[in-house]
């Protein structure tokens, strides 16, 4: 199920896709993005103010409107790595869940959920659907928007991901008691190194 109607929402000033700015912006994205193995389709860097030199990255509800976007730092020695809209928007992280390009899947697909976006944009990549919660908590509101699926969940091994499993893992499993949905969910976690 979706969240009710939200104000209509904008980019930062001085956010453009990744391959409409000038050379050096796009070539720091396309570089920071390459590291990832990640195509920059469908993201924006910003160039201008408080967010620039960030990547932007648009979450989209199930009708295709811009709900939310999270901002990531292209210099890793940035202090604050993820910055998203000033909370006046009425609208927060805690609220929303990412899905690559905003394409849902069809109600009963199993929904490999991930902690972060890039995450989710790998495993995209790999013809899974994916989602991300954008850290290693699920909210009611999320663990609502992600009833209709099942999910496997595939955090992180650090300190973070096994924390978020368990968290994560109440979320979703407090869905399933009440739909009563059985084998809803699952758990993978990264072999060790």
């Amino acid at each position: 199920s979706d969240l009710p109607p939200v104000p209509d929402l904008e980019f930062p000033p001085g956010t453009f896709p990744i391959s409409d700015v000038k050379k050096w912006w796009r070539e720091k994205a396309e570089e920071y993005m390459a590291n990832r193995k990640i195509p920059t389709d469908g993201l924006y860097v910003c160039t201008e103010e408080r967010y620039k030199g960030r990547i932007i990255i648009p979450y989209y509800d199930r009708k295709g409107k811009l709900i939310y976007w999270n901002g990531r730092s292209l210099w890793p020695q940035s202090k604050l790595r993820y910055q998203g809209p000033d909370k006046e928007v009425g609208i927060g992280k805690g609220d929303v869940v990412y899905m690559p390009g905003g394409i849902w899947p069809q109600p009963g697909e199993l929904l490999h959920v991930c902690e972060g976006e890039f995450n989710a944009m790998s495993l995209k990549l790999s013809d899974l659907w994916a989602a991300a919660c954008g850290g290693k908590n699920m909210s009611d509101k999320q663990a609502l928007l992600l009833a209709d699926f099942r999910i496997c969940l595939c955090l992180d091994r650090d300190k973070a991901g096994k924390a978020g499993t368990s968290v994560m893992s109440n979320a979703v499993s407090m869905l399933e008691s009440a739909s009563k949905t059985k084998d809803k969910l699952f758990v993978v976690r990264p072999p060790k190194p």
